[in-house]
């Protein structure tokens, strides 16, 4: 089965590691049944023949990253694992939180509040499935919308001492696969967490003061707020990190009150006309991969992407070697992982693989995303285009870059086998190719 989200519907380079892989080429005349590239461009008959190329001296590491931006994107991230390869993951979200309709808005007369919940709709999780303890803070910072302004994954913003949180309803077990129930109604799974009712007095004293007259001057009145777990190292191998999306319908701030005994609702939304951000504390220290970033000869062992931090990088040096004038008429390259089917931290479903625009940039030149392939435990990535611009020189070979797809929005990781993986099955690059 191919890996999915568990979901209800779904500074600057270092250098890690250095490999080899293996190549075949082979060559081929007019007959082969594979589709030739400019098949037609000239007489089969004129094809050269060349020595095959039995291996090429390759290299495999992984570059760190850091300044990615998390604002507004797929999913906010909440909770917490301890990864034996990668380390502790401690995620958490700053969001606005938005009137549905700024304007004229009343509570009635002398209301009286039964309760107050923030509800977050699930798209899935990453982990273990288990108990964690919940805080929620209100901001003191202003949350910007300009384009200008971009919130990576350090990024902070103050917020005030007091947690939110009812006293008692701290600690939830989370149940991304089970649908709430919301009073009478069914609703899609959601993660409800009961706040204090000081809040809803709080937010409802707003109306007398005019506080909702327009959006601007709500979020002057109630900036936001800022949702963790209150450990962020939980013991190894153990732990989640959960997915939500705030624009979601089921996503809200929800005072239930009563005026004149009638019970009634008022919600408060995570919608379009709010800012979110994620922020995501790593912590490697010790951990194999920072043994790696330390000692790239492990790299022959088992190398490493992951979302947020890293990319694995795979350079190609020895397609240089094949000649210019060469059609590539087939590159795949194979990069088998280490991944257990009951390993809660499934592979990315894809990863996005690009080469650098030169040298000294830090810009990755995206080439398209790659699909994982259960029945092989590899991702399968057709590199015939970027091999052909090498050899015809229209690209350096500056080597190709792998990193989740979902890089700005997940916590998922990857460990490719390395070529003198202890696995059954090391990576390899078959290039069939002729030359004229």
């Amino acid at each position: 089965m191919v890996p999915t989200f568990k979901s209800i519907q779904w500074r600057k380079v270092q250098i890690l590691s250095a490999t080899f892989f293996c190549i075949t080429l082979a060559l081929v005349s007019c007959k082969k049944k594979e589709t030739m590239v400019g098949k037609d461009a000239f007489d089969a008959n004129g094809l050269l023949n060349s020595n095959a190329v039995d291996t090429f001296k390759l290299k495999t590491y992984t570059i760190a990253e850091d300044s990615v931006d998390t604002k507004n994107q797929l999913h906010a991230l909440l909770g917490a694992y301890n990864d034996p390869k990668f380390g502790t993951v401690d995620a958490s979200f700053y969001t606005q939180i938005s009137l549905d309709n700024p304007g004229s808005t009343s509570f009635g007369v002398n209301p009286t509040v039964d309760s107050i919940v923030l509800s977050l709709q699930y798209t899935g999780y990453y982990g273990e499935n288990k108990a964690q303890t919940f805080e929620v803070f209100e901001l003191a910072d202003d949350l910007s919308a300009s384009a200008d302004t971009v919130y990576y994954s350090f990024s902070t913003k103050n917020i005030k001492p007091t947690n939110l949180v009812f006293p008692g309803k701290e600690t939830i077990t989370p149940a991304p696969s089970v649908k709430s129930v919301v009073g009478t109604d069914t609703l899609a799974a959601q993660l409800r967490i009961p706040l204090k009712n000081s809040l809803a007095t709080y937010l409802m004293d707003g109306v007398a003061l005019g506080k909702y007259a327009s959006q601007d001057l709500f979020h002057d009145y109630f900036k936001g707020i800022y949702v963790k777990v209150s450990d962020p190292n939980p013991p190894s191998g153990q732990g989640a990190v959960y997915y939500f999306s705030l624009s979601a319908i089921n996503s809200k701030l929800t005072i239930y009150y009563k005026n004149d005994l009638i019970a009634k609702t008022f919600s408060f939304l995570m919608n379009g006309t709010s800012v979110d951000f994620n922020h995501v504390n790593f912590n490697r220290t010790g951990k194999p991969i920072d043994n790696l970033i330390n000692n790239p000869a492990l790299g022959t062992s088992e190398y490493y992407a992951q979302a947020f931090t890293s990319r694995a990088v795979i350079e190609m040096p020895g397609i240089s070697d094949i000649p210019k004038n060469s059609i590539i008429q087939k590159a795949q390259l194979i990069i088998p992982i280490t991944h257990y089917t009951n390993n809660l931290l499934y592979p990315s479903v894809q990863l996005n693989f690009g080469t650098r625009i030169t040298a000294d940039n830090d810009t990755i030149y995206s080439r398209g995303n790659v699909i994982y392939d259960d029945n092989q435990k590899a991702y399968i990535i057709d590199v015939r285009q970027h091999v052909q611009q090498v050899v015809s020189q229209i690209i350096a070979n500056r080597g190709i870059f792998l990193r989740p797809t979902y890089f700005n929005s997940t916590v998922e990781r990857i460990i490719f086998n390395g070529t003198e993986s202890v696995n059954k099955k090391k990576p390899k690059l078959v290039v069939t190719y002729t030359n004229y």
